[in-house]
């Protein structure tokens, strides 16, 4: 069931519940307070999925972009940042839509798994800075020992790391 029939649900057993109480009739106030809780348990279980398919997302997108980072592997590095985009996608919709209708919950939820997503993005940008450094420092030192050795391999290897690491460094 979507959100939209959900929030729709929960609005009518809310407005049968009020009526019920207003005309004395208890029958009516309690299916109304049964269909509304009965959505509400619905759309909890909605977001939920999508909060753990948010979070998936991102725990995927970090696991590969340290794996990426690791092996040398730019794809998967680049998949790794792909994925973790998504959850902080998903985390966004979430709280966009939900303070569009009314759903605070949702949005509230949205908003959270937002800025877990910004927050582990930080910690991976920060390592990859890290490396950056090193990578940069461990460069410049295969350069200069490759100079003083007359080794052109070491010194383009060297090159090559100090490149990597600018590039990190910027991220």
């Amino acid at each position: 069931m979507s959100q939209h029939v959900n929030t729709a649900n929960a609005t009518i057993g809310q407005l049968k519940e009020s009526v019920g109480k207003a005309i004395g009739n208890e029958s009516f106030a309690a299916a109304g307070a049964e269909q509304r809780t009965a959505a509400e348990l619905k759309q909890h279980d909605l977001d939920s999925t999508t909060r753990m398919e948010g979070l998936q997302n991102v725990a995927l997108g970090e696991a590969q972009k340290v794996l990426g980072t690791l092996k040398g592997d730019d794809e998967m590095t680049a998949r790794g940042h792909g994925n973790v985009a998504k959850g902080h996608l998903i985390g966004s919709a979430k709280e966009t839509v939900g303070r569009a209708i009314g759903n605070t919950n949702l949005a509230a939820s949205g908003a959270e798994q937002r800025t877990r997503g910004e927050a582990a993005q930080k910690v991976a940008d920060a390592k990859t800075h890290a490396s950056g450094i090193q990578n940069k420092a461990t460069g410049e030192f295969q350069q200069k020992v490759g100079e003083l050795t007359g080794d052109n391999s070491m010194r383009a290897k060297g090159a090559g790391k100090a490149a990597l690491g600018d590039v990190q460094r910027n991220v």
